[in-house]
Formats: C-alpha cells, sequence, structure tokens
C-alpha cells in the first residue's frame, strides 16, 4: 500500500524545464500552495451549518493546522536542497514555487501564529459581526501568506503580496466603526502605494537581469541596480512598518479585532522583514562579482532607519493610554530590532552569520513573547469592554495563571535573562561586537543609540507589568473559561520553554536558515554551539534593565502621559489628507456620474451646438462693420470735446483748497493732541505688559505639574492625570537624569569595546 509520501512522490513529477544548479524539479511547492488554498471554499460552506456545532471555527482552526503540518512537511524534505516547481502559461506569465529553508522559516513562523490566532478567533469576535467573513478571508491570508513565502520569482511574490495585502484590509475594518474605517483606509493606501514601488523596482530588475529570479547578480552592481533595489526596499519598508511610514500600525492594531490584531503585530509586519531581506540579499556577491560594498552600504543605511523604528516605537509606547495602542509600537519597536540584526548581517559580510542568526531567532522570539501579549490583551479587554489600561489595572492579579504568563511574555519583550527575546538579543549584540572591528566611526555612536533604545523597551515593559500587574485590580469582574485557561497554559508552556532552550530552535530552524545563505558548515556549527550565558550580553543587558527601571520610575513619579497631536507636516497628516481628499474626490465624481441622465444629456448637448451655431450665422458682415465705424467716430467727438482750459480753471481751484485748509491748521492745537495721544498710548502699553505677565504666569501654571491626589493606599496611576500634559513636564531634573543615563551609556561602550 502506498504511503502518503509515494503518493505526493507520484503527483510531483518533472517539471517542463530543467531547474537551477542546487535545486530539485518537484511540483510539491505547488501542491502545498493548492491544498492550502483549497481549504478557503471549506471554510466558506462550512458556515452553512448551525452555529451552535462551530463548524465554521473548526474549519478556521483545521486549515492553520494543515498549512502548520504542510509546511513542517516540506522543511524536513528540503534538508537535502530546495524544491522548485514552474508552472507555464499560468496568467500569461507563468508561475513558480520554490521550497527553500529562507522562505520555509518565515512560513514556519507565520502558520504557528496563525494557528493561535485562530484559535482565539473562536471566542473574541465583537458581537454582531459576521464570523464567516472574519474565517473565510482569514484563511485566505494565510494561503497568500504561505504562497507569498514559497514564491520563487518576481511575478508569483508580488501576487500574492497584493493578494494578502488586499485580503487583510478586510480584517482590519471587520468591526466597521468609524476608527476602523478610518484605519483600513491608511493601511490600504500605503499597501497600494507600496505594492506600486515594488512593481517600479522589478520592472526596471527584469529589463537589468533579463530574468524574474529573486536571486543576487552581478548587473545589479551598478547605477540602474542601485535604483531598482531601492525602490523595492521602499516598498517593503512601507508594508513593515518601518519609519517614517510606521504609523499605519498604531492604526490598524488598536482597530482590528483581537485575532486579527495579534497577526498584524506578530505576521504581518514581519512580511516587510522578509522582502526587505530578499531585496538586499541581490546585491551580494554572485559569479564573478566578489564586492560586497554594495550590500554593505544598504546595511548602513538600514541600520539608520532601524534604529530610529526601535527608537520611536519604544518611547512613544511609554505614554500610550490603551494597551493594544502601546503594544502597537512595541511591535514598531521589535521591527526595529529585527531590522538592527539584518543591517548588521550585511555589513558584516561574510562575518555576518551571527547578526543575521540573531535576527531569525528574534522574528522566533517576537512572534512567541509578541503574540502572546497581544493574545492576553485581546482576551482581557474583550471581558473588560475596552484596552484603556486605567480599566485594566492589575487584570493580571485575578488568576494567577494569567499573571505568570504575562509576567513570562513582558519579560521576553524586554530581553531579560531567561525569557524569550533575550537569546537573539545577544546575538545581536555579538554582532555589534564584530562590527566595532570594522573600524567604522558611526557604529559607536549607533551602538549608543541601540543601548538608549533597549532601555525604552525596559521602561515600556515596565510600564505595562505595573498596570496590568502591580496595580490594585478594578471593580470589573473578570473570569476565565476552561478553554481560556487551556490557551493560556499553552502559551505559558511555550514562553517558558522558548526562554530557557533557545539552543533547541537555534538548531533546528535558524541554523538551517543560515546555512541556506550559504555560509561555511563551520561558521554553522559554531553558530549552533552560541554562548547566551558569556558576561558582555548579561552584562549590557543589566545596564540597560537599569536605566529603564529608572526611568519608569522617574516618570511614574511625574504622572507623565503624553498624547501626541501630529503636526501638519508630518507623513501620517500627509497620507491623512491624501486619504481623505481622495475619498471625497471619488465620491463626488461617483455623485456626479449618478446624476448623469444620457437621454437628456445628449438632446441638451445638441441642442447647445444649434444655438451656437445659429448665432454664428446671425452675424452680418454688412451690418457690424458700419456700427463699428459709428463706435469710432462717437469716441473721437468725445475726446475732441475736452477742454484743456477748463480742466486747468478746475485744478487751481483744488490747489487753493489745499492751500487754504494747511492754513487753517493750529500748530499748537496740534502738538497738544499728539501728546495728548501719546499719553494714552503709554497707558496702552503699560495695560498690555500687565496682561503679558499674567498671561505668562497662568502659562507656566499650566505646564507646573499638578498634585495627584492618593487613591486607597496612595496609588496613582499614570492614566489620571490631566489630558494636556506635555512632554514639557521633564523639568531640570529630569534632563539631568536622562544625561547622566547617556554619559553612562557611552561609558559603557567604550569599555565593552576594549
Amino acid at each position: 500500500m502506498p504511503t502518503l509520501v509515494d503518493v505526493m512522490t507520484i503527483l510531483a513529477g518533472p517539471v517542463a524545464a530543467a531547474a537551477p544548479a542546487g535545486y530539485r524539479e518537484s511540483l510539491l511547492p505547488f501542491w502545498v500552495v493548492v491544498a492550502v488554498l483549497s481549504t478557503i471554499p471549506l471554510v466558506g460552506l462550512a458556515a452553512l451549518i448551525p452555529a451552535r456545532f462551530r463548524a465554521m471555527e473548526a474549519a478556521g482552526v483545521g486549515a492553520a493546522v494543515l498549512a502548520l503540518a504542510l509546511v513542517g512537511w516540506l522543511w524536513l524534505l528540503t534538508a537535502d536542497g530546495p524544491l522548485l516547481a514552474r508552472i507555464p502559461g499560468v496568467l500569461g506569465q507563468g508561475i513558480a514555487f520554490s521550497a527553500g529553508r529562507q522562505g520555509l522559516f518565515f512560513a514556519l513562523v507565520t502558520a504557528g501564529v496563525w494557528l493561535a490566532a485562530s484559535m482565539l478567533a473562536v471566542d473574541y469576535l465583537p458581537a454582531g459581526t459576521s464570523r464567516a467573513r472574519y474565517h473565510v478571508f482569514s484563511t485566505f491570508c494565510l494561503a497568500c501568506a504561505i504562497a507569498r513565502y514559497l514564491s520563487a520569482d518576481l511575478f508569483t511574490l508580488f501576487l500574492f503580496f497584493e493578494m494578502l495585502s488586499l485580503g487583510f484590509y478586510v480584517l482590519v475594518i471587520h468591526d466597521q466603526t468609524p476608527q476602523a474605517l478610518a484605519a483600513g483606509r491608511t493601511y490600504l493606501f500605503l499597501s497600494i502605494l507600496g505594492g506600486l514601488s515594488i512593481l517600479a523596482g522589478m520592472g526596471v530588475l527584469v529589463a537589468i537581469t533579463r530574468g524574474t529570479v529573486l536571486k543576487p547578480d552581478p548587473a545589479l552592481h551598478s547605477l540602474a541596480g542601485v535604483i531598482t533595489v531601492a525602490a523595492m526596499y521602499l516598498g517593503f519598508a512601507v508594508k513593515a512598518g518601518l519609519v517614517p511610514a510606521h504609523f499605519w500600525v498604531p492604526r490598524a492594531l488598536p482597530a482590528a479585532p483581537a485575532p486579527a490584531a495579534m497577526l498584524i503585530g506578530a505576521v504581518i509586519v514581519k512580511t516587510g522583514v522578509y522582502g526587505v531581506l530578499r531585496t538586499i540579499n541581490l546585491l551580494t556577491p554572485a559569479g564573478a562579482v566578489t564586492d560586497w560594498t554594495p550590500a554593505m552600504t544598504a546595511g548602513r543605511i538600514l541600520l539608520v532607519v532601524a534604529l530610529g523604528t526601535m527608537l520611536l516605537g519604544a518611547f512613544l509606547a511609554i505614554f500610550q493610554a490603551g494597551a493594544k495602542r502601546m503594544l502597537a509600537y512595541s511591535s514598531v519597536s521589535q521591527i526595529g530590532l529585527t531590522g538592527v540584526g539584518l543591517s548588521l548581517g550585511f555589513i558584516l559580510a561574510d562575518a555576518g552569520a551571527v547578526a543575521l542568526g540573531g535576527m531569525a531567532l528574534h522574528v522566533l522570539n517576537h512572534a512567541v513573547a509578541g503574540g502572546a501579549l497581544l493574545m492576553l490583551v485581546g482576551m482581557v479587554a474583550m471581558k473588560a469592554g475596552s484596552s484603556d489600561l486605567g480599566l485594566l489595572k492589575g487584570v493580571g492579579r485575578r488568576s494567577p495563571l494569567l499573571a505568570l504568563t504575562f509576567v513570562l511574555a513582558i519579560a521576553g519583550m524586554a530581553g531579560l535573562p531567561g525569557f524569550p527575546g533575550y537569546a537573539s538579543r545577544a546575538m545581536i549584540l555579538e554582532g555589534w561586537r564584530a562590527a566595532a572591528g570594522l573600524g567604522l566611526p558611526e557604529l559607536r555612536v549607533l551602538e549608543v543609540v541601540y543601548h538608549l533604545a533597549s532601555a525604552l523597551v525596559v521602561a515600556y515593559a515596565a510600564r505595562l507589568a505595573w498596570e496590568l500587574l502591580a496595580s490594585r485590580p478594578g471593580e470589573q469582574p473578570f473570569a476565565l473559561t476552561a478553554r481560556d485557561s487551556a490557551l493560556v497554559a499553552g502559551l505559558g508552556i511555550l514562553l517558558a520553554f522558548t526562554g530557557i532552550r533557545p539552543a533547541f530552535w537555534l538548531g533546528r530552524l535558524v541554523v538551517p536558515f543560515i546555512e541556506a545563505f550559504g555560509y561555511p558548515p563551520e561558521i554553522a556549527a559554531a553558530l549552533a554551539a552560541f554562548d547566551f550565558v558569556s558576561p558582555r550580553p548579561l552584562l549590557a543587558t543589566a545596564v540597560a534593565a537599569a536605566l529603564g527601571l529608572a526611568l519608569f520610575g522617574y516618570l511614574g513619579r511625574r504622572n507623565l502621559v503624553l498624547p501626541f497631536s501630529l503636526p501638519r507636516w508630518s507623513m501620517e497628516a500627509l497620507v491623512d489628507a491624501v486619504v481623505f481628499w481622495g475619498v471625497k474626490a471619488c465620491r463626488l465624481a461617483a455623485s456626479v456620474d449618478s446624476t448623469l441622465d444620457p437621454t437628456r444629456a445628449v438632446p441638451y448637448g445638441q441642442g447647445a451646438a444649434r444655438a451656437v451655431a445659429a448665432f454664428d450665422k446671425s452675424l452680418d458682415p454688412s451690418r457690424v462693420v458700419p456700427a463699428g465705424r459709428e463706435g469710432a467716430m462717437f469716441a473721437a467727438m468725445v475726446e475732441r470735446s475736452l477742454d484743456p482750459e477748463a480742466l486747468a480753471r478746475l485744478a487751481g481751484t483744488a490747489a487753493g483748497l489745499a492751500t487754504a485748509a494747511e492754513k487753517a491748521l493750529d500748530p499748537a492745537k496740534a502738538v497738544a493732541e499728539g501728546r495728548r495721544a501719546q499719553g494714552w498710548l503709554d497707558r496702552a502699553r503699560a495695560g498690555g505688559a500687565r496682561s503679558r505677565s499674567a498671561a505668562m504666569a497662568s502659562v507656566r501654571n499650566w505646564f507646573r505639574p499638578a498634585p495627584t491626589p492618593a487613591r486607597d493606599g496612595g496609588e496613582t496611576g499614570a492614566g489620571e492625570c490631566p489630558r494636556h500634559r506635555t512632554i514639557m513636564n521633564i523639568d531640570v531634573a529630569g534632563l539631568m537624569m536622562a544625561a547622566v543615563m547617556l554619559a553612562a551609556l557611552v561609558v559603557f561602550v567604550l569599555l565593552a569595546g576594549n
């Protein structure tokens, strides 16, 4: 009896053309994509079964389980090399799929997170919304994501990338509230803008390389190649949420339902990271070209952008009043950290395996810790009716299991030793140490920025832990069901295992991912034996934790909340304006188009044309010319009727009147009136000065922090301060403390480098 492997081997017959060197011909990647796509109509048909049987939810979870199983099976089959399937004639261009460890690593992470989100969607979709629509489009997006990671050429990659963006728009606006619709417009506008940039770069890439395969090419080591890569990078950076296009994440994530918010923070932004990875990898040496300069330059540019994203996201996360919005900025910051590892991997050229390994491990760690936090916050926010931190105070204290899982996830986000997130940061720190040997002075400065951003990450993690765990619980009723407890317990076990045994994931997932880039086996073996408890990463983590906790303590004492108002020149305001007026213009055009009645508009147009023709024919030249001559004769007669002597007499009379009026003025009275006016002016100035002093005093009193009344044992909450409190509350003492922190970081970097 044939086994499943035998059946799939028969289906995986040879393709039409021979596979490139290093690839094995097989249709298995294509059949995996077809199998996942086939679950979409099955989920739709399950929606016809009565809701009490939960068939639709079971079908959604089953689709995610199938995707995870098939991708894991492909991972095992590609141990001896990647597989390639090319299907000619599809959509006129043909499509191609490849199963390599680079794409399969991201596909495994995506399928795992999607399975957890599908399980969350069983009970945590808002009431009154279409559950069938969510599950169908969630399965559609999962299939597109898997197909995108298995894409082997430009056309297939772009096709499924844009299908995913358009499909996920439905999940963002699922609640159909004004906030969700506005967030969906911003997300869709930026997705289309990024897609157009990717498409433009891909068009030039095809013209340069004479091919559609995404692989390094010596022809790209030119000005045209750099422009091509830059266009594609911009498009993928928008989808990844890198600065300055980061703002769609804190808009879309809080507006989306809890399962979709989990997917945005843990999966969707990483699709852009994968695109950036594949794009910069095009500039690596290929063939006879051994120059790493283009790839290193791209890595240095990405390093600045990634650090800016990490720093800005962590800073803004501290001041958010909503838990979901805080986690949205946290996701932005973590994507910046992922970009740091990616950029260091290309800056270090042949020695970048440890940094790329740290990037890959952080993709996994953030999917586990960040996804767990988004799931837990989504659960408690749904039960409490709001994600506002003021209403979620102490919610973790209502259940020991929930509190323990919160601690594991928050500590993992902060990168503390023994928790998910520390191991990947340790590898990225090793990449910083290796980059210091390149002799680039700007890397010293950027490393200080990296440690400062790490301290800010600890600060917002400390605030989230304080609000959810340390504060006194509110009066909102809250209880976990048996299914909730099982889900939370599973998350806790996964978090604990990932934090304690990072070498498990390193050897089984990260090292094969690094080997797919062509690094020698000895480098991969050294990476598998990485020492996570060396003194340097432990010391750096301790310094960042101490500075972050000190910053949180200071800001908590000041009770500082920073509600940002967008400046008119910001990128977000520009996109808002374009989207707003674009929608207005489309609605106006649609309304005008709908009011046009062709049966009436055509006769009106014909009548107007006949009227113009009749008027043109009515002009009689024999009558127009004499009328013009009569007008000219009348103008000449009026001109001759003007008497220059009479005009001179009138001018003399006017001059005499002006002289008489000037003589009638009394200088003494004019001076007296002028002095009187000067006195009025002086008194007005004095009153204005007093008013200005009072106004400045009132402004200073408005900016001065008001004392916060103690409540219930002296606890104060960060969400209870006045809404208009701004960053001006940081006084001289705060600035001095920030200067001391920065100096300590500089000293630490210098000592660590020596």
